[in-house]
């Protein structure tokens, strides 16, 4: 559509256009359609701001913000909290991006009572109906806005009731959300929403709270549930994700939501040396002024500051990815197109098989056109001798067949993983070469055989040294370790100046280290020798036996188990259990095999891949912008440290895969020195010349739901079960 302004001589004075599109947006039978579609919405919250110059944002940065959200699978974004600068709707017009446009209105510190609430106030009825209205007339004619906003974390109240009225009135042709209404505390029962999109609000409570009673409305009254905030990606985050998908797309009426949020909203700063790092709340507040601040509760990006992704928008991604792969039976694949409105003909389709851990094969999948919402059967013929003692999977690819506006050809859109065949235990035949010898000095015992030696002592845990063609490994104490550096989400759920009862969960960051040793014992056998040692933890309400068993072949299997007191309690919670050790810096080079390549937690590894990977020590370090546990890897087969000759330690996982974490810190350099948050920065964390390694039975998800309770801790089948504490893994030199 183009407007021209022409003076009475016919000479144009001034002029304008703006693209214009056709869609329909409405509810229907308790659904949100998009041209008859029920679409689910993939989104973000998205605030304008830019890393060194605020909220003022250029065209560029909106249009790498829109390139992201087509590389992470992101089709829907939720204006928070006010419209936008109109340039960022005239792009998600031309390149596709739904759009939840919202009011500038939010007064959340004044109250949700009625008797608090600015809604209720007609003296601030102009207020509201004014930001609501210029935001509906600025921006009715982009498609790509399919609903409206009202504002947020408001309260309820005639001025909503008023302004819902108007939109309805002034433009049909678009649902109305607005969030702060109809639940328990607010008295207003008149419809002030087509959406519900209760903020945070779980599963269960969801299903109890509107979709139990929607079922009972006629069809014209049911309305939809679309989270307007859900996911709070803060820090390290973002777990639990997949599984709250599982349940909306087992749910007609919920469609989805809005990942809180985008990116960390960090400012650029430089250190008197010129090392960047990124400032929050608190680093602009002199420091002769005592100023609430929220901290870095302005970081929730799934991007950092810098655009950095964040090892959670793989998470991310996965979940919302449009092409979805099963293996109902062997050599066949079934492929589901999650696309409303085009067919699966836009990707190409492959395969790859992996046997422990690396690809030996792949092939193509061809011709695969799948209607929008349907599925389809292909067989494969993977044509290749499984080995029995081998680990098997299969990876399945969709990628770009061609290039788009923004993403390339065989850009990767979904993929998925399915274990094909499980190794057949079998007894390992190890050839000796040489004797074992025992030696005893005091507490001290010296296990020595042809190119390995190890030292024992009562000491921390035990092992004291191992040294391997008389070189030294260790460089620092071999101890239990129950800790993880707090995480946002930890600190937000354990906050023990306001709760006293939190002041527990800090007991496990001592726990490991406060025991005591009430049995110990050492045997000798021809081609072994054997270390037991069994502990009381007192503050934590549990035994832990570890056991060494030294062979004459020179490998260490180290086997340990946490018993709970009898008829006492674990404390809830429990961060890991794993041992720590500590090696000279020579052995910066990993290779393991496990889920990667990405950082990754129980609740946060739908996205990586069982495989082989190589990285250095420090590529595991995620700098998130306030420290705090980080590079984590799940499902370990094995782990090598390794030098630039290749020579170093095997750590072999005896079963059950063990979680890992290694960097050139300690835990406590990614955690404040106090129980609580204070203002910490990348630039705190300087690398140390050893190689810290934390080998776990497992850590605790992150959890991700919100922020700011236990309701945001991981769901309960990422926690650890004390009573089931228990691994082993076995040390041999490379």
């Amino acid at each position: 559509m183009k407007l021209e302004l022409f003076d009475q001589s016919g000479k144009v004075m001034d002029a304008t256009s703006l693209r214009v599109g056709f869609r329909t947006s409405e509810i229907k039978n308790g659904q949100l359609l998009v041209n008859g579609q029920p679409i689910l919405i993939k989104g973000v919250n998205r605030h304008e701001h830019d890393v060194k110059n605020g909220h003022v944002v250029s065209k560029e940065s909106m249009i790498a913000d829109i390139l992201d959200f087509k590389k992470y699978n992101i089709n829907a974004v939720r204006t928070s909290h006010y419209p936008n600068d109109p340039l960022w709707y005239a792009l998600c017009d031309e390149y596709g991006i739904y759009v939840c446009d919202e009011a500038n209105i939010e007064s959340h510190g004044y109250g949700y009572k009625d008797s608090e609430t600015l809604a209720q106030k007609t003296e601030f009825e102009g207020m509201h109906l004014d930001r609501i209205e210029r935001m509906v007339k600025r921006d009715v004619n982009h498609p790509s806005v399919i609903y409206w906003s009202m504002g947020n974390e408001s309260g309820a109240g005639v001025n909503f009731k008023k302004a819902y009225d108007w939109m309805k009135a002034y433009d049909s042709s678009r649902p109305v959300h607005y969030e702060r209404t109809e639940v328990a505390h607010d008295k207003l029962n008149e419809r002030i929403t087509d959406i519900i999109g209760w903020m945070y609000n779980r599963p269960k409570g969801i299903e109890k709270n509107h979709l139990s009673k929607e079922v009972n409305k006629s069809p014209e009254d049911r309305r939809p549930f679309i989270w307007c905030e859900y996911s709070h990606a803060m820090g390290n985050s973002t777990g639990n994700i997949i599984d709250n998908w599982k349940w909306v797309r087992n749910h007609s009426n919920v469609q989805g939501g809005f990942i809180w949020d985008w990116m960390d909203q960090g400012l650029e700063k430089r250190t008197a040396s010129g090392e960047v790092y990124y400032a929050y709340g608190g680093d602009f507040t002199p420091k002769s002024y005592k100023i609430h601040t929220d901290e870095n509760f302005c970081a929730n990006g799934l991007i950092g500051s810098d655009r950095t992704p964040h090892p959670g928008v793989f998470e991310a991604k996965k979940a919302y990815q449009n092409i979805w792969f099963t293996m109902p039976e062997a050599n066949t694949i079934e492929i589901y197109n999650e696309n409303f409105f085009i067919d699966s003909s836009v990707y190409n389709f492959s395969w790859q098989l992996i046997e422990d851990g690396k690809s030996v094969k792949n092939g193509e999948l061809n011709n695969v056109v799948i209607g929008p919402q349907k599925k389809a059967q292909i067989k494969i013929n993977l044509n290749y001798n499984l080995e029995p003692a081998k680990e098997y999977f299969v990876n399945l690819y969709a990628h770009t067949k061609n290039d788009g506006k923004l993403l390339k050809s065989g850009h990767e859109v979904a993929s998925e993983q399915f274990i094909i065949q499980k190794p057949q235990l079998r007894e390992e035949s190890v050839k000796v070469n040489g004797r074992i010898k025992l030696s005893q000095n005091g507490d001290v015992y010296i296990v020595k055989g042809k190119d390995f030696e190890y030292v024992f002592n009562k000491q921390n845990i035990g092992l004291a040294s191992i040294k391997y063609d008389d070189r030294e490994m260790l460089d620092g104490d071999v101890d239990f370790n129950f800790w993880r550096a707090p995480t946002d989400n930890d600190f937000g759920a354990f906050k023990f100046k306001k709760r006293e009862q939190d002041k527990a969960y800090f007991n496990w960051k001592e726990a490991a280290k406060k025991k005591e040793l009430i049995d110990f014992d050492a045997k000798k056998a021809k081609e072994k020798i054997t270390f037991i040692y069994n502990f009381l933890h007192e503050s934590v309400n549990a035994h832990n036996k570890i056991t060494y068993e030294v062979s004459a072949s020179g490998s260490l299997t180290v086997s340990t188990k946490l018993t709970p007191l009898k008829g006492k309690k674990v404390p809830d919670f429990m961060p890991r259990y794993g041992i720590s050790m500590v090696f000279k810096n020579d052995y910066k080079n990993t290779e393991y095999y496990g889920e990667g390549p990405f950082e990754n937690y129980l609740d946060r590894n739908h996205a990586s891949k069982v495989g082989v990977y190589k990285a250095k020590v420090s590529e595991y370090y995620v700098p998130y912008i306030r420290p705090q546990e980080n590079g984590y890897r799940t499902d370990a087969r094995y782990l090598k440290l390794l030098n630039k000759s290749g020579k170093g330690l095997l750590f072999k996982a005896n079963g059950v895969p063990f979680g890992f974490s290694t960097h050139h810190n300690p835990t406590s350099d990614f955690e404040p020195s106090t129980n609580y948050k204070n203002q910490r920065h990348t630039i705190d964390v300087k690398p140390k010349n050893k190689v810290f390694l934390n080998i776990d039975y497992k850590q605790r998800g992150v959890g991700g739901d919100n922020s700011w309770g236990k309701g945001g801790l991981a769901h309960k089948q990422y926690l650890i079960n004390p009573k089931k504490c228990s691994y082993s893994f076995t040390i041999t030199k490379i």
